[in-house]
């Protein structure tokens, strides 16, 4: 459906000579990463302000798709799928930060999700292959990041804006939770390869 829309919207660009066509699968490339940098913010923040709680949605969603763009992570093949389960686990997470307090339950989420995804990252995506050089690029980038957010956190309950901290760490956890499965999948790939290893 939105891949449709990404079309003619190129296709239409062309047709006024707004642009020429052989850039036409750069500007499509352009537009779809445009839409999946918009999408997770615009979900955010209209959840949160039906929960009533809009300043969640934007500091929870900032950091995670900061550190998504090179954690990398669980992808739904389906785009209903995708969305359906986006906002369950956006609902969730809103929900968590509004009940979570400051104190070892916060601190300990912020530890394993942080070095989770300092050990993890980036875990590789079926829809884009990166070499090694890049792995190492992204890892250090996540690694960077989730310090400065872990600091930001820490700051922001020293001074005693609990609630903000809270948040940043939930887009923390948020993104610590979307390459589980892939963990999960791989942990169990590479038993059931030393299981097979040790039968022979």
């Amino acid at each position: 459906m939105i891949r449709k829309v990404q079309s003619i919207i190129i296709n239409w660009l062309i047709m006024t000579g707004a642009i020429s066509s052989c850039d036409k699968e750069l500007y499509q490339y352009a537009l779809n990463s445009l839409v999946l940098l918009i999408s997770p913010l615009l979900m955010s923040v209209i959840i949160a302000t039906i929960m009533g709680i809009p300043v969640n949605g934007v500091l929870i969603v900032i950091p995670f798709m900061t550190i998504r763009k090179y954690s990398g992570g669980f992808h739904s093949n389906r785009l209903i799928t995708c969305t359906v389960e986006s906002a369950v686990l956006l609902t969730a997470i809103l929900y968590i930060s509004t009940i979570l307090q400051t104190g070892w339950t916060a601190y300990t989420i912020l530890i394993i999700s942080s070095v989770e995804l300092c050990i993890f990252s980036p875990i590789k995506s079926k829809n884009k292959d990166i070499n090694f050089r890049e792995k190492t690029t992204y890892k250090k980038i996540v690694i960077i990041q989730t310090i400065i957010y872990s600091a930001i956190s820490f700051i922001l309950i020293h001074i005693n804006m609990n609630r903000y901290a809270i948040c940043i760490v939930c887009g923390i956890m948020l993104s610590s939770i979307l390459q589980l499965p892939c963990i999960i999948k791989y942990v169990a790939l590479y038993i059931k390869t030393v299981v097979s290893c040790r039968t022979y």
